[in-house]
C-alpha cells in the first residue's frame, strides 16, 4: 500500500513564489509525511510574464539544511545554464549538506526566451542533445566522486571530486526517444528517466 512517502510536491517558483515560501512549503511537505519535493530551474516566468523567484541551486542549499528527511531537487536543471563541472560540484555540495537526499534532475533545456534574456546562446535541438551527452560525461563521474578527464566539443573538465559520494540523477524531458538510450549508455543504472 502506498504512503505519502511515495508522493511529493512540484513547485514552479518562477511564477512568483518567494524563496521563503518555497522553504515553508518544503517544511510543510516533510512535516506532513511527503517523500519528496521538486522545484523547477527556470530563470523567467512561463509563459512570458513578470515575476521573480529565488535562483534554483541557492534555494536547494537552503532546503538541504532546513529539512531532515525530505528528498528534493531540481526538475530539471538545463546543462547549458551552468558549466557542467561547476553544476556537478554544486550538486555534490547540496547532496553532502542534505546527507544524500538530493534527486539531481538534468535536462537539455527548451525555453528559448530564457536563454536569450540571460545571455546564453540557444542552439538547435540536436546541438543541445550533444551538449547534454557531453555534460553527462562530466557530471555523472563527478557526482560519484570520480576523476574526470574529458575534452569535448562543448565542454571540458580535468578534476578530481572528493570525497566519494553517490548522487541519484534523474533524466528529465521528452528528448524524442533518446532518453532511455542516454540512461542506458551513460548512467550505469544510477538514473531514473522522467517526463
Amino acid at each position: 500500500m502506498a504512503s505519502l512517502k511515495d508522493f511529493g510536491l512540484q513547485f514552479e517558483p518562477q511564477g512568483g513564489m518567494s524563496a521563503q515560501a518555497l522553504l515553508d512549503w518544503c517544511r510543510y511537505a516533510e512535516k506532513n509525511g511527503y517523500g519528496y519535493a521538486f522545484r523547477s530551474d527556470h530563470l523567467l516566468p512561463i509563459p512570458d510574464g513578470v515575476a521573480d523567484s529565488g535562483e534554483c541551486w541557492t534555494s536547494l542549499g537552503a532546503i538541504a539544511v532546513s529539512t531532515k528527511t525530505l528528498k528534493f531537487g531540481p526538475m530539471v536543471s538545463p546543462v547549458s545554464y551552468r558549466n557542467p563541472a561547476l553544476l556537478a560540484k554544486m550538486a555534490r555540495t547540496v547532496n553532502i549538506l542534505s546527507k544524500g537526499r538530493l534527486m539531481f534532475g538534468l535536462g537539455a533545456g527548451w525555453y528559448e526566451r530564457e536563454y536569450l534574456d540571460y545571455g546564453y546562446e540557444f542552439p538547435p535541438f540536436s546541438v543541445r542533445l550533444d551538449q547534454f551527452d557531453e555534460a553527462l560525461k562530466i557530471i555523472v563521474p563527478m557526482t560519484n566522486g570520480e576523476k574526470v578527464h574529458f575534452k569535448g566539443k562543448y565542454f571540458s573538465a580535468d578534476v578530481q571530486a572528493l570525497p566519494k559520494t553517490k548522487t541519484h540523477i534523474l533524466i528529465g524531458g521528452d528528448i524524442r526517444g533518446s532518453s532511455r538510450r542516454r540512461q542506458d549508455t551513460q548512467m550505469n543504472g544510477t538514473s531514473t528517466p522522467v517526463r
